[in-house]
């Protein structure tokens, strides 16, 4: 029970203050929240935002497949388009040996160009790409040579 006119007063202000700001916080939390969603989903459904790394999507050689010795045809298709003048594509051999692909044109997701793998053994594809946005990827794409009669199909 409140003894003084003073305690009668903030005994009545504080539980409508505390409900207030309860509300308040409540509300503002769910604001928050919806615009988080909304910018989630903005960079969800804008392609351009949300492949902002090319990627590949299909490669030739494939990686880990083994493939006959002599010309060799190179295709990397990315989900993506990618600047091809600041793109490059190196082969390695078994031996340690790295040798740039010449580029030939092929659209704007892809790079390919043709090499010769004459040598038998663990190969390494290393490409590398600009995409239009600006990012810039790089990977791998490890195969194997064998002579033709080595390769055995399944």
């Amino acid at each position: 029970m409140p003894t003084s006119p003073t305690d009668v007063r903030q005994s009545e202000r504080c539980p409508v203050r505390d409900f207030r700001s309860s509300i308040g916080s409540t509300k503002r939390a769910h604001a928050v929240a919806a615009l988080l969603g909304v910018f989630a989903a903005t960079i969800v459904l804008r392609p351009d935002v949300a492949h902002a790394h090319a990627i590949v999507v299909a490669a030739k050689p494939a990686a880990k497949s083994t493939v006959a010795a002599g010309t060799l045809e190179i295709r990397l298709d990315f989900n993506s388009a990618i600047d091809r003048q600041r793109s490059s594509l190196k082969l390695h051999g078994p031996d340690g040996v790295e040798s740039s692909v010449t580029l030939t044109d092929a659209g704007p997701g892809v790079l390919a160009g043709r090499a010769e793998a004459t040598v038998n053994g663990a190969w390494k594809l290393r490409w590398q790409v600009l995409s239009r946005d600006g990012h810039i990827t790089r990977g791998d794409i490890p195969f194997f040579v064998r002579d033709a009669d080595g390769i055995h199909s399944h």
